[in-house]
């Protein structure tokens, strides 16, 4: 159905008044848990109606949301020019709401490609002035994804403090909320050498998601588990979950969740000796983390073929690299180049 047909009442209230744009912000965090095809849909649509109405807090948003689409379709420079150019268009507007969100958009896609500088500098701007207008709920999303971006950055005791002070303080959270915080504390516990308790809030995360009914940190939820279970050497029951986080991931096309899954898988063949499996896993990460510049994934996956070639010390030819068989040693330098270019690159 044509867009305007379907939203005419919408858009008519739209044009009334621009705050009423809230009606469509409403739908798109809708969409962009359950259907990013119908949030594609709904954002064009937004910025085609926003133009030929001069709408500009309106087209605002609408690239906050197209900026959200292109991160969890894994298309991160065009999500950081959408953020940008919405946070441009609020500062204009002077609409500070609109600013905060749009600061949560850049500190999430600069963390998830390794910019950690840029990353907590827009953070921080967006806790600021959440904290100076007092907006609970933007206040409430800044903080847990800045937790989510010190496990990103390895530091898993400020994220563990976060997310604990998150709790005490009492922040109204919503059931989707609720569950990236637990896969988040599952995560940090997993980290520091607490499978039990991550198993413990991985329980948590599935009663969760049963009454609430949302599909949110399904993927996540999966490779964690078979993280936890990896910990406890129970190796088979681990893959099992490592391949349902794979299997939902890329029927989803969630692609930085299926080179995430991967690269556990990858490390799980390792520990039970079938290097050549993790290889071949892990060039076909290589592969995709390359074309949406997954830094971040693409130097863990270098160090990893990296330490295998390293470690196994294979005589002669080595098993193949990207289709190619070359000798052991040529491998390990390339390896080690690539994994310290990529330190660098992300520092």
């Amino acid at each position: 159905m044509d867009f305007q047909l379907k939203y005419a009442g919408e858009l008519g209230k739209l044009k009334e008044n621009e705050d009423n744009v809230k009606l469509f912000k409403d739908v798109a965090v809708k969409f962009l848990h359950n259907n990013l095809n119908e949030l594609k849909k709904l954002v064009d649509g937004l910025l085609i109606f926003s133009d030929e109405n001069k709408l500009y807090k309106t087209r605002a948003w609408a690239l906050y949301y197209l900026g959200w689409y292109n991160f969890n379709t894994s298309n991160y420079d065009e999500a950081a020019e959408n953020f940008l150019n919405s946070h441009d268009i609020f500062e204009n507007t002077e609409d500070s709401i609109g600013i905060i969100y749009a600061c949560n958009g850049l500190t999430n896609v600069y963390c998830q490609i390794g910019q950690f500088k840029l990353a907590n500098e827009w953070g921080l701007k967006g806790i600021s002035l959440s904290e100076e207008i007092n907006e609970k709920d933007a206040l409430t999303i800044l903080l847990i994804n800045t937790g989510i971006n010190y496990i990103q950055m390895n530091y898993f005791k400020n994220a563990k403090e976060l997310f604990n002070s998150i709790e005490i303080m009492g922040f109204e959270l919503t059931s989707e909320q609720r569950v990236s915080c637990k896969l988040s504390l599952a995560e940090v516990e997993i980290n520091v050498g607490n499978p039990e308790v991550a198993l413990a809030y991985i329980e948590e995360v599935s009663r969760i998601k049963e009454h609430a009914n949302i599909s949110t940190g399904t993927s996540e939820m999966y490779k964690l588990k078979g993280m936890a279970y990896i910990k406890l050497n129970e190796y088979d029951v681990a893959e099992q979950e490592l391949i349902k986080s794979y299997d939902f991931s890329d029927k989803k096309g969630l692609i930085y969740e299926k080179c995430s899954a991967m690269v556990e898988w990858a490390k799980l063949c390792i520990l039970v000796g079938r290097n050549t499996e993790a290889i071949n896993l892990l060039n076909d990460v290589v592969d995709i983390c390359k074309s949406k510049k997954l830094n971040i994934l693409l130097r863990e996956t270098y160090y990893i073929l990296y330490k295998i070639y390293k470690d196994f010390n294979f005589s002669g030819e080595a098993p193949a690299l990207k289709g190619k068989s070359i000798s052991y040693f040529r491998i390990v330098l390339i390896l080690k180049l690539k994994f310290q270019f990529l330190i660098l690159s992300t520092e």
